[in-house]
């Protein structure tokens, strides 16, 4: 199988100050049908080192603080086997009657039924922040409140018995959204 990805990048930075980033992938994958094979995942992340500014200039006890947001896109494919889009069989030989000799009967069983609306699961992803460094960077506070949907996740789907000759089929059927807030705090306690 193969994968191929392009990625393009733009940042702007005024001073420290003022951050912009925002970037673009494509990604294709053989393992999906040609119809959904590519991927297009942007992503955007802005900052503000309110510490910069002069209105913070007076505040001796707080050495930096930026305040921070993103939005971003990614693809997975993982999981998947290989051209799984495709129907596909398996070829067997099978001794008639068992009498050791080189006599067979050529069998064939169907291994995967065609998927071809497989495509890409996507996550998007949208979080809004702040970094502080405090008392002589003694003290450092990152803070993150995240928002993640994944969608057309890919899974496994149970097919009714009887229906076809093999029991499941990858397909893009699940969805999970997933929020939360993370708090990290560390400390310098001996400087020397």
């Amino acid at each position: 199988w193969a994968i191929m990805s392009y990625l393009g990048r733009l940042s702007y930075n005024y001073e420290s100050k003022y951050l912009l980033s925002m970037n673009i992938r494509a990604d294709g994958s053989s393992k999906l049908a040609p119809s959904g094979r590519w991927g297009y995942f942007p992503s955007v992340s802005a900052a503000w080192r309110i510490s910069s500014e002069e209105f913070m200039s007076d505040l001796t006890w707080l050495n930096d603080l930026k305040i921070r947001a993103g939005w971003g896109q990614t693809g997975n494919q993982d999981g998947l086997g290989d051209y799984a889009y495709l129907e596909r069989y398996d070829f067997n030989r099978i001794e008639w009657w068992k009498t050791g000799q080189a006599d067979a009967v050529p069998t064939y069983s169907q291994v995967s039924l065609s998927s071809q609306d497989l495509t890409w699961e996507t996550t998007t992803q949208s979080n809004i922040g702040f970094d502080a460094m405090l008392l002589h960077n003694r003290l450092t506070i990152n803070a993150d409140y995240y928002f993640k949907r994944t969608r057309n996740m890919l899974m496994w789907v149970t097919l009714p018995a009887g229906s076809a000759a093999v029991s499941s089929i990858q397909r893009n059927e699940g969805e999970m959204t997933n929020q939360g807030i993370e708090l990290s705090l560390s400390s310098k306690n001996l400087v020397g």
